[in-house]
């Protein structure tokens, strides 16, 4: 999320778990939302194999959430509320 909410982005994609600290990435789409509403939604092309650095619960603001940081080959951070 962007902007607190207004503008919202999700990435979909498969994942394929190839050993305990790597994981093969394939994008399928992408939609970008404002304000709530699917403004465009596409197909996205690319894959690689993503290096686990980090993963497990963190406590933010008193909010659990699950953490998992990767090297793509840049730093990509995934945060989930649990």
């Amino acid at each position: 999320e962007l902007f607190g909410g207004i503008v919202k982005v999700e990435l979909n994609a498969e994942r394929e778990v190839l050993d305990e600290s790597r994981i093969r990435v394939k994008f399928k789409e992408t939609a970008f939302y404002v304000f709530g509403n699917e403004v465009k939604r596409g197909e996205v092309k690319g894959s690689g194999v993503w290096n686990y650095k980090f993963s497990g619960s963190v406590n933010v603001g008193g909010e659990r959430m699950r953490l998992r940081v990767m090297q793509t080959p840049s730093t990509f951070v995934i945060v989930q509320k649990e």
